[in-house]
């Protein structure tokens, strides 16, 4: 039986901060960005990854963590929704347009802007909407 890790707030004086993956609680590195693993969450770990990974930041107080943390706040905010993420039900759909495609056509799949274009635009349509399609 695993034993169900917790986030304490001491945990940022190390510089790390709490994201909620899927309703399992995960560190973030405030340094680097990097989302370790639900086991990571021992002071141990976290202190291997601060000592490895950020030497410079080692002996930071908890306000420079604190300012590192909101400025990761703020740029997961200011990113747009969209942004290089997509559901694997939309890949899939994808995948399987620019099959479809390659089949209809009876030609091989290096005939360039005549078959992979259209392809592309239908593979940029589904993952990122109609908008993105206008900026060919």
């Amino acid at each position: 039986m695993s034993r169900k890790r917790v986030y304490k707030e001491e945990f940022l004086d190390i510089g790390f901060t709490l994201l909620i993956d899927r309703g399992v609680e995960k560190p973030q590195c405030v340094g680097c960005g990097e989302v370790l693993s639900h086991e990571s969450l021992k002071e141990n770990k976290l202190e291997r990854h601060l000592h490895g990974k950020h030497p410079t930041l080692a002996g930071k107080d908890r306000q420079y963590f604190k300012r590192k943390e909101e400025q990761l706040q703020r740029q997961k905010l200011d990113t747009p929704m969209n942004t290089g993420v997509y559901s694997v039900r939309q890949a899939t759909t994808a995948s399987y347009m620019v099959a479809k495609r390659i089949t209809k056509s009876k030609q091989p799949h290096t005939s360039g802007e005549k078959l992979m274009k259209p392809a592309v635009l239908d593979v940029v349509c589904t993952i990122f909407g109609d908008d993105a399609v206008k900026n060919k």
